[in-house]
């Protein structure tokens, strides 16, 4: 992930993200194992060290083979600088 600082307090993140799945619920063997994802986002930087993010993430490969599942992800975060 590449971090633009457009202003002190606002951010644009874009680059790729790699998922590997860890375990399923789903009764079958077609599930893939890995996904290459981009992924693109927005963060507030306040003055007093907190910050908020916001991400999109888009996979690129079916998560179960013969369909047309992809990821989509909406991740929200905040943090502490101190």
């Amino acid at each position: 992930m590449g971090k633009i600082y457009l202003f002190k307090i606002l951010s644009f993140e874009l680059g790729p993200q790699f998922a590997f799945k860890v375990n399923d619920n789903v009764d079958t063997g077609d599930v893939e194992t890995f996904d290459m994802q981009a992924a693109g986002g927005l963060g507030i930087n306040l003055p007093f060290g907190l910050s908020i993010e916001t991400r999109y993430v888009q996979g690129f490969n079916d998560i179960i083979k013969n369909t047309d599942a992809k990821n989509q992800v909406i991740q929200v975060g905040a943090g502490f600088k101190f």
